[in-house]
């Protein structure tokens, strides 16, 4: 558990840097993409659940059940499974819109709060970065949709299968979520992408930690919206500065300290 609050404490942390590692003019553009997430979700809802909820009804359901008060429960349910798989898929999404600005914003959230460490460049161009930061962003895609899947299959276990899924569908979400802030200062050190999820492992109550408080952020319209990706960007850099601390900056600017 205290692992898991070190995690989480790290938003609260760093929350000043925003202003003082110059991070605000990073976050404008993709805070902005992302705010147009919701009204997509819902836009794309609106088009195809209808004609889906006919379908579910007109096909996999008894003659008998073809009513009205049906018709409009399973629209229900099928918008509200679309909303929880929008609002378990807005990280990744979102992460990929902030791909290109991830390694700068780690490498300033570095600088700020560990001023007196060396703070290890990256090696890697702002294009590299990016299919990094992209191709990260959909493999966590991929396992959140796969652990979704999974979870739900434990539904066919009668009572225990339904708790099973309530603790670990959320533990797996922000435990991938936690994994992704924590990339860009694990990619300056030189982890590729396998070594990076293994870190993220060694230290999940960390990464848990981080999950949830980006998740309790995004319960903050708007403001959430725009802050929880560089907030969750901070405070997987600060982890990594805790975890794995860089050498100390030398007196002498043109060597490194021992």
């Amino acid at each position: 558990m205290n692992s898991i609050w070190n995690g989480f404490r790290q938003f609260y942390r760093g929350l000043p840097l925003l202003g003082q590692a110059r991070i605000w003019p990073l976050v404008v553009v993709p805070g902005l993409l992302s705010l147009a997430y919701v009204p997509v979700l819902l836009f794309v809802g609106w088009t195809f659940l209808g004609a889906a909820a006919a379908y579910v009804t007109d096909h996999w359901l008894p003659g008998a059940l073809d009513v009205g008060v049906v018709r409009w429960l399973v629209l229900a349910i099928l918008w509200v499974a679309a909303l929880y798989l929008g609002f378990n898929l807005y990280r990744s999404i979102v992460m990929i819109l902030y791909s290109p600005v991830l390694g700068t914003m780690s490498v300033r959230t570095e600088q700020a709060g560990f001023p007196d460490r060396f703070c290890p460049e990256p090696k890697v161009s702002l294009f590299e970065s990016a299919v990094r930061g992209t191709s990260v962003s959909l493999l966590s895609l991929s396992l959140e949709l796969a652990s979704l899947v999974l979870c739900w299959m434990l539904l066919l276990i009668p009572v225990i299968g339904g708790l099973l899924m309530l603790v670990l569908l959320p533990l797996s979400q922000m435990f991938l979520a936690g994994q992704g802030f924590l990339d860009p200062a694990l990619e300056r050190r030189g982890f590729g992408v396998v070594g990076s999820f293994r870190f993220a492992w060694r230290h999940r109550g960390r990464a848990v930690g981080m999950g949830a408080g980006f998740v309790l952020l995004t319960f903050v319209p708007v403001i959430g919206w725009i802050l929880g990706p560089p907030l969750g960007v901070i405070a997987g850099t600060l982890s990594v500065g805790d975890l794995l601390p860089s050498e100390k900056k030398p007196d002498n600017l043109g060597e490194i300290a021992p």
